[in-house]
């Protein structure tokens, strides 16, 4: 691990003094059943970069419309037991008011 060019603030003051304690055979996930690919002969050329950017764009806009829609679902949710919750204490109200209305006339 390097600390080349850090003061002692800058490595304790941060998110880095995390990686102090943690060796760096760890930071690296290696789950994958995928087998690790060659390394490239020739550099990204710019079109490649700009698909990569755009693949990598259209995800992120995905999961963003499925948040979206996961938080619409979870308004819905609330509403409706809101709602539910109201027209549970109105009937409350009027079974009360009818039953105390049956007992004034007997």
């Amino acid at each position: 691990m390097l600390l080349v060019g850090l003061s002692p603030v800058q490595v304790f003051d941060d998110a880095r003094s995390v990686l102090i304690a943690v060796p760096e055979d760890t930071l690296v996930p290696t789950y994958s059943i995928l087998p690790v690919p060659p390394p490239r002969d020739t550099p990204i050329t710019e079109a490649e970069r700009t698909e990569a950017v755009r693949v990598l764009a259209a995800g992120n806009a995905i999961i963003g419309v499925l948040t979206m829609g996961i938080i619409g679902m979870q308004i819905g949710q609330e509403w409706a037991s809101r709602q539910e919750d109201k027209e549970q204490r109105d009937l409350d109200v009027r079974v009360k008011n009818v039953v105390g209305e049956s007992k004034k006339d007997l």
